[in-house]
């Protein structure tokens, strides 16, 4: 029997118990006295944590598949001390039942990433034995061929390659020597042995892989040539497909393949496909027994060479095509439609070149017309009739004058354009001082209008006193902005072909004119202006150069810019005063473009 426990009996109550000579009441009172003292909360907090001891793990570290050392974690501890509390312990399961699920679900997810050259030496080791497994037994391992599908989609493009090459063995091997054909619904449902049964099973398959690989030898083959992987793959595609025509022509889907081959003879650069694609066509020529090959060969080449149209029969219906549209630009012209004048205008200007020199006289004629149209006075008959003055009124609000005369200028100059401007000006007497002068007026009141740089696509305020009528109207004759063509008009009369063919006085007229019109301009518009400017002193130093020497001058007389013609105005006679305001000009890009023009003209 276990021995019994003793029990501990408290001594009374009304007993007085001495510990260290002291009673137990003096004991009571001392412990009250000093405990109103304590600072209790403070005492617990400076109280150092309690913190779980984490476990060292003193692994070695482990290289992986791709090369990399890693130090190996172990597994966290599950045991918890005996001072957790029952949330800790409630936590921590549910915790470990999340992990546990996650844990379950990765194997499946994750998959091991493998190096270029692991991955390039696996699939060799795959390859090599499905090759094997279809070389010993095809109607047995059939279904193999999906696997070498599968392998060949891969991102890697020498897997891609090393794939598309075994296909084309296997192919080769597994083919039999006649053309299999569909099954249809009658023979799908007739009683067949189980011999024959596993037979069309085998040709099924046999062709349901082969046109898969196929389309993929097409698409492959067709490749932009946009990096050296995608090179060398459509090299190995047409090579896959060569081999295969030349060695189971019989076979299913022999037209997909001669495309293939077509398509790389259709190109213009002789390379390496090329040649591979022609020498298999020869050889097909050469080997076909039966000639139903060579003759779907032949008649592919024939359509290829059927689609390749000639240059004279090209050339002759663009010809058709422009004497069509140059027949529906001068009815535009003659008629005066304001809304297609613009549109016209462009077109010509985009075409010159291409015109025929007879119509250069008429051509001019019509935009000289326009042009004075552009000039009348405002002031109208009043005899005219007032249906004829409306309808005069609703063009004037549709057009754009001042854009539509630039584009009048830009079109007689880009008529000369790229041949012999002198000649053909002397032989067919052609006169284009007329939109000189005009452009030379023109210049300085165009600089006055506020909305130079502005097109139909810029946000800008109406003008406050503009009629209804006018200011909803947004459409104009030019997407380009009228300063654009102003620079245009300017570069064609400065700057022609043949430099030599400007005058000096004309050159020393433009440029006063268009330092005095800077001054008025927009930033952007002056900059562009000067830099102008700075090409026409270049090319012209020696010619301008009179205009900033203010000691000795080559003219006598008074400069006069408002003169009709140019060589009447005596540009030499004056100075370009302009360039010292604008060298205080607020925009830095303008005064850096009059410091340019004067470095320009000090180095002449």
């Amino acid at each position: 029997m276990p021995p019994n426990k003793r029990r501990k009996l408290s001594p009374p109550e009304d007993v007085a118990v001495v510990t260290n000579g002291k009673s137990r009441s003096a004991l009571t009172s001392s412990f009250a006295k000093n405990a109103v003292q304590w600072n209790l909360e403070q005492d617990y907090e400076n109280r150092p944590r309690k913190q779980k001891k984490q476990k060292d793990n003193n692994r070695l570290p482990i290289k992986t598949q791709d090369g990399l050392v890693e130090q190996y974690e172990g597994p966290e501890a599950d045991e918890e001390d005996d001072s957790d509390s029952s949330f800790e312990g409630l936590e921590e399961e549910t915790l470990d039942t999340d992990d546990d699920d996650v844990t379950d679900e990765t194997p499946s997810e994750a998959k091991p990433q493998l190096s270029s050259k692991e991955q390039i030496l696996q699939s060799k080791e795959e390859l090599a034995r499905i090759a094997s497994l279809l070389a010993e037994d095809p109607e047995e391992h059939i279904s193999a061929l999906k696997t070498l599908s599968h392998i060949t989609s891969s991102d890697n493009a020498t897997v891609t390659k090393l794939g598309l090459v075994t296909q084309c063995a296997v192919y080769k091997d597994i083919i039999p020597g006649y053309r299999i054909r569909p099954l249809s619904e009658q023979d799908s449902k007739a009683k067949v042995s189980k011999d024959v049964r596993k037979l069309r099973s085998f040709e099924q398959s046999v062709v349901g892989g082969y046109q898969k690989y196929v389309r993929e030898l097409q698409r492959i083959s067709a490749l932009p040539k946009s990096s050296e992987d995608a090179v060398s793959m459509a090299t190995v595609a047409t090579r896959c497909a060569c081999d295969l025509v030349n060695s189971v022509p019989h076979f299913n889907y022999r037209s997909d393949l001669l495309k293939i081959l077509v398509d790389k003879l259709s190109r213009r650069g002789v390379d390496a496909d090329f040649v591979q694609a022609r020498e298999a066509i020869e050889k097909l020529f050469a080997e076909d027994e039966e000639g139903n090959a060579s003759l779907e060969a032949a008649g592919m080449l024939s359509k290829m060479a059927d689609a390749t149209v000639a240059h004279e029969e090209r050339d002759h219906n663009q010809g058709e095509t422009l004497k069509l549209v140059f027949g529906i630009y001068f009815r535009v012209l003659k008629t005066r439609v304001p809304a297609l004048t613009g549109a016209v205008l462009e077109g010509l200007v985009k075409f010159a070149h291409l015109i025929n020199q007879d119509f250069f006289g008429d051509l001019l004629e019509a935009l000289k017309e326009l042009i004075l149209e552009a000039e009348l006075p405002d002031d109208v008959d009043e005899d005219e009739n007032a249906h004829d003055a409306q309808d005069s009124e609703a063009e004037a609000e549709e057009r754009n004058i001042t854009r539509e005369s630039l584009l009048c200028v830009i079109t007689a100059f880009a008529l000369l354009q790229g041949q012999d401007a002198s000649g053909a000006a002397s032989t067919l007497h052609l006169d284009l001082d007329f939109f000189t002068t005009h452009l030379y007026r023109t210049l300085y009141p165009a600089a006055l209008n506020a909305d130079i740089e502005l097109s139909h696509k810029s946000l800008h305020l109406p003008d406050p006193h503009a009629g209804e009528q006018q200011a909803e109207k947004k459409t104009k004759v030019n997407v380009q902005t009228t300063v654009v063509l102003l620079l245009r008009s300017l570069t064609a009369v400065l700057l022609p072909s043949n430099a030599r063919s400007v005058p000096p006085v004309r050159l020393a007229a433009f440029t006063k004119q268009i330092l005095t019109a800077a001054l008025q301009l927009p930033e952007k518009s002056a900059t562009a202006m000067l830099g102008l400017t700075a090409q026409t002193a270049k090319t012209h130093k020696k010619r301008i150069a009179a205009l900033w020497n203010t000691e000795e001058r080559r003219g006598d007389g008074v400069f006069d810019p408002l003169r009709a013609q140019i060589e009447g105005s005596n540009p030499f006679a004056a100075t370009v005063w302009e360039g010292e305001l604008l060298k205080k000009h607020y925009a830095p890009s303008v005064r850096e473009g009059v410091q340019n023009l004067e470095s320009i003209i000090k180095s002449v």
